[in-house]
């Protein structure tokens, strides 16, 4: 299960926020992406599919994705 989602900081900024979870509920641990420059929080898709059975918050940052600028 996929969902895209905002989170604020500082009151003014909002990040988004892609989540995968399992199908599955398992004890492995979740994964953190965080993208490099130029890049957004869809680089990770490929990983996403072959990595399943994690739980995933991929963070676009700032001025990148859906977040603002």
């Amino acid at each position: 299960m996929t969902r895209e989602y905002f989170v604020t900081i500082h009151n003014t900024i909002k990040l988004a926020v892609l989540e995968s979870k399992p199908k599955q509920p398992t004890k492995v641990t979740p994964i953190l992406a965080l993208h490099g420059w130029l890049d957004n929080a869809n680089s990770f898709d490929y990983l996403r599919q072959e990595l399943k059975h994690h739980h995933w918050y991929c963070l676009d940052f700032a001025g990148h994705g859906h977040s603002d600028h």
